[in-house]
């Protein structure tokens, strides 16, 4: 019996110890683009974590970071590598004042992608995210932003004149500004705020989750996967 016991934690050590020299892949790139103020972006098909901040340069760069969900051995480089080629994120420049960011993915791809854009403040936004964390801070431009499911916060500086339509189909929207807000159908939830002469759009649809919508602040100091 001791023998049996012995041996069973030898096991458990060598599984443990082979998990340990495991790890997921991981690549990450960084652009930059000339971009006038003002202009729109587009961002298609993104996924996992999507960050945009507002800067005061004349250019947007995007850094994305690819991670598999999978653990990989040292010597498996070309099958982690073959794993990450699974999703691509493609820049389609249309003209000095019109960009879209497109993601493109095989099904079942296994790999989590965090985009990391900065961007003039007043570009106006149109998203289309599929699951995960949307995070968009200073920027004044008309956002528009649809996602499938997750969490969406929106920080809005506290000076501008928002029209505000957001509606969850399940989930509840929370929000600092003054605004009507109507539950839908028992599980979905709808907040309007209107304003007269809005200088500024707010256009947000969530299928699954939670959309937040507050006055100015920080970004978050670290996200947890």
């Amino acid at each position: 019996m001791m023998r049996r016991i012995l041996c069973l934690l030898a096991i458990t050590f060598c599984l443990f110890a082979a998990e340990e020299t495991r790890r997921p892949a991981t690549v990450s790139t960084t652009d930059r683009l000339d971009f006038a103020p003002g202009g729109v972006i587009r961002v298609n098909g993104s996924y996992g974590y999507l960050t945009i901040e507002g800067w005061d340069e004349p250019s947007v760069q995007i850094t994305v970071t690819k991670c598999t969900d999978r653990l990989y051995e040292a010597g498996q480089t070309d099958t982690a590598e073959r794993r990450l080629g699974l999703v691509r994120v493609m820049t389609e420049r249309r003209s000095s004042t019109e960009l879209a960011i497109n993601t493109a993915r095989r099904r079942k791809a296994h790999v989590t992608l965090d985009y990391r854009i900065l961007a003039p403040r007043d570009s106006q936004l149109i998203i289309h995210h599929g699951s995960g964390f949307v995070w968009v801070a200073g920027m004044t431009g008309d956002i528009e932003a649809h996602s499938h499911s997750g969490d969406m916060i929106l920080i809005q500086s506290a000076t501008e004149r928002y029209s505000i339509d957001a509606r969850t189909r399940f989930g509840d929207v929370s929000s600092d500004f003054e605004g009507v807000d109507k539950s839908q159908f028992l599980v979905g939830d709808r907040f309007t705020h209107l304003v007269e002469e809005p200088l500024r759009r707010l256009f947000l649809r969530m299928g699954r989750g939670k959309i937040t919508i507050r006055r100015d602040g920080p970004l978050p100091s670290a996200r947890t996967n």
